[in-house]
Formats: structure tokens, sequence, C-alpha cells
């Protein structure tokens, strides 16, 4: 594959698990509304994908298999994916979602600032502000009302956008590996800290629970699994800073998602934020979006 179909195919998966994101937030709220916890679904949905695989890779012959050079990498990737769930669910549990929202998407200027650090590629200044031309313009979308904050939410909320930010550069380290293989690895990581998490949040029967929201529950299950897989085919062909800017389209789907499917209305600010969020995503379509070799 070329340089610029890698790219394309990069960018095309990146899209796509965007979208698959985006509508997934919804119906994990429609979940939520029928009575499943947000850390109850994250079980659930990687519980199902974990199955998944394990029933798959044995009748396709794929291999999970990472090579030892790589293994420390996809170590500090299951983690970082463990730690960005379980601190942006616990976020909410003390801050409005709107709040943690905004906090958590400054990991795309993490990613840019910290660039030069983890890649040896020099900061262009070029991304820096088109990162924060699309956190404005989700600033704008999603319109958090900043009162009175808990600080255990703030830090979470911010723990959360760190550990983005490394998975993504974690994800950069291995981007040779098989998409499969790191998909598997992914989910062995996040399985048991969102069990524990479960466990500590659930008051009602796991059967109780989805039985109140098959339809959702599935939805929510069915988005992750496309997302996760187009996330991670995007991680190997971009650059961690384009993907994660990219990703940035993720609260305008989801807002107009929830405008077209709960018929929620969008004032003018927000579609002003969208189209910030749309012109950053359009100026870093038109880079070069080709992953680097790292140092």
């Amino acid at each position: 594959m070329t340089e610029s179909s890698a790219s394309r195919v990069g960018l095309a998966a990146a899209l796509a698990a965007t979208f698959f994101f985006g509508v997934n937030t919804i119906a994990a709220k429609l979940a939520a509304d029928a009575g499943a916890p947000g850390a109850f679904v994250v079980l659930c949905r990687t519980f199902a994908l974990f199955v998944l695989l394990a029933l798959v890779l044995p009748v396709l012959r794929w291999s999970v298999a990472i090579a030892p050079p790589s293994r420390p990498a996809m170590a500090a990737m299951m983690a970082t994916s463990a730690g960005m769930g379980i601190c942006y669910m616990s976020s909410v549990t003390y801050i409005p979602v709107t709040v943690a929202a905004v906090i958590f998407y400054t990991y795309p200027a993490l990613i840019v600032l910290g660039g030069p650090l983890v890649t040896g590629r020099p900061l262009e200044r070029r991304e820096l502000v088109v990162s924060f031309v699309a956190f404005a313009g989700i600033v704008l979308v999603v319109g958090p009302t900043f009162g009175s904050l808990d600080p255990r939410g703030l830090a979470f909320a911010l723990s959360a956008s760190a550990f983005t930010a490394a998975q993504f550069f974690a994800a950069g380290r291995i981007a040779h590996e098989s998409v499969v293989a790191k998909l598997f690895w992914v989910q062995v990581g996040v399985l048991p800290v969102a069990a524990i998490v479960a466990y500590a949040s659930l008051d009602l029967s796991p059967a109780t629970v989805l039985a109140a929201a098959p339809g959702a529950m599935t939805m929510t299950i069915g988005c992750y699994v496309a997302g996760s897989i187009g996330m991670l085919i995007a991680l190997s062909r971009l650059r961690p800073a384009a993907a994660a800017l990219v990703f940035c389209l993720e609260p305008v789907i989801s807002a107009a998602a929830s405008a077209a499917w709960l018929g929620e209305r969008m004032t003018a600010v927000q579609y002003a934020g969208g189209a910030l969020v749309i012109a950053a995503v359009a100026a870093t379509a038109l880079a070069p979006l080709r992953q680097p070799k790292f140092a």
C-alpha cells in the first residue's frame, strides 16, 4: 500500500470510527435512561467484543501474538485504555457531562504539544492552531456551564484526557502490529477494570438491566465494536495528532444525532461550533497524515 493510499484508508477509518462513537453516545444515553449505569454499559460492550474475538479468531486462524519489542507499548495501550475509561466514567459522577466532555477533548492539544517529545517530530504551528480551533468549536457545540465544580471530577476528566493522549502515542509505536491483535489485548486490559467499576455501581441484577434496554444495549455494543475497529485502523495509518483532530468530530456528531433522533434542538452557536470543528478536520485532511517513524 502506498503512503497516500494508506493515509486515505486511515482518514476514512477515523471518520467512520468518529461516526460510530458519536452515535454510540446517544445509544449509551438511552441505555442510561432505562437504568443501565455507564460502567455496566462499558462492561457489556467490552465483554461482547472480547467474546466475539474469542469465537472468530480460531475459525479464521488469526493470531493475537505481539512481537516482543512491541509488548511494552501494547501493555501501555492496555493500561491507558483502561485508565481513560475509568477516569471518564468517574468524572461524570462529580461534574456535568458537558464540562467533562470539554475537558476531555483537550487531548488533541496534548498530543500536538507532546508530539515532539514522543515522536521526535518538530512541533508544527499549523497543527497547534488547528487543534485549538477544533477545541473552541467543541466548547461551542457542547456549551458547558461552569459553576461550582467538584475538583475530583476535574481531576478525573483531566486524567482521562492525558490517558487518551498516551493511548494514541502507544498505538503509534505499534502501528505495524495486527489490528485484530491490538483489539483483542485492549479488551483484555479494559475488561477487569470495567468489571470492578460496574460491580461497585450496579444496584440491580445484570439480567434486569439488560431486559430494560435491549435495543439501546445492542446498539451501543455494535457501535463500540465498529468504532474500535475503525480507530485502531486509523491509528495504524495516521499520525497521532492528525487522528486526534479527526476525532474532534465526535461531539459534533453526537449533537447532530441528538437533534435528529431525540428531538433536541441545536442553537446557532452550536452550528457555528460544528462548522469550526469541520473546518479544522478539513484542514487536517488536506495536510500530510502518514504515521511517522518513532525515534
